[in-house]
């Protein structure tokens, strides 16, 4: 899984804001800015930060920012981002910063990812401080009450299995019962909602590629195959150009004691 995760971000660095980054809820917010109008007064961790976008929104509220990502050619797409603010190369896992350095930490995206979420929640609780927020988005599995979805999903998955390239995820759930027990006597609340948005059809293929790991590192044959079904598939579904892409997020914050 790690190889794999490596391999896709140093391929498609920045992928995460091109894919989330126009996808939004009822409410006109895309993910990043609902997870940054969480973030409490005070110092902020952007634990796994990618490319940077999620810091760049707290950053405008704000809010002082530090960011922290495992992947090099994403902090490179960060800094550019987001010259001057520090950003570090870092395992979740293992924080290379003093017990209560921050008020608050956010994640986008990401810790469904990373193994071992007990230890990462010990390392967050560690480094914020008491009263502090912790404030996540996770997935929340596929919008099977949206057609397009459901049509492309297990014509993709055929082709991901003839190149014997499933990925084993590490399942990471941060449900409000893991949050319950990772973080004793917090306050903690969850949202679930849908965040969805207009593909251009001509770049349907390409938007597939980045928003699923395995799609991504499809190569020759099989990445042919992947794009044609997403071209014939999305051109079923599209209304003047577009096809109407939807997923499913959870987010959730616990405010420490």
């Amino acid at each position: 899984m790690a190889d794999a995760l490596t391999r896709f971000h140093n391929r498609y660095a920045g992928a995460s804001h091109e894919v989330f980054g126009r996808a939004t809820r009822d409410d006109g917010r895309s993910s990043y800015a609902w997870l940054a109008d969480h973030a409490p007064p005070g110092r902020i961790l952007d634990l796994a930060c990618g490319d940077g976008a999620l810091a760049e929104q707290v950053v405008v509220r704000g809010r002082a920012v530090e960011g922290l990502d495992r992947n090099a050619a994403e902090l490179a797409c960060a800094r550019e981002r987001l010259p001057g603010v520090a950003l570090h190369e870092g395992d979740a896992r293992d924080l290379p910063f003093p017990d209560g350095s921050f008020d608050g930490v956010l994640s986008h995206m990401a810790l469904m990812l990373i193994p071992d979420g007990d230890r990462v929640a010990a390392e967050i609780r560690r480094v914020c401080q008491p009263g502090g927020t912790v404030a996540g988005v996770v997935g929340d599995g596929l919008d099977r009450e949206n057609p397009l979805v459901m049509d492309v999903m297990p014509a993709m998955h055929t082709v991901l299995d003839e190149a014997d390239l499933r990925i084993d995820y590490p399942h990471e759930r941060w449900t409000v019962e893991d949050l319950a027990r990772r973080f004793p006597g917090a306050a903690i609340a969850e949202e679930r909602f849908r965040i969805a948005q207009a593909v251009p059809l001509e770049s349907f293929d390409r938007f597939l590629g980045l928003h699923f790991y395995g799609f991504g590192l499809l190569e020759g044959a099989f990445r042919e195959t992947a794009d044609a079904i997403a071209r014939d598939i999305g051109a079923r579904h599209a209304v003047d150009g577009a096809v109407r892409w939807s997923g499913l997020v959870r987010g959730f914050t616990a405010v420490l004691p």
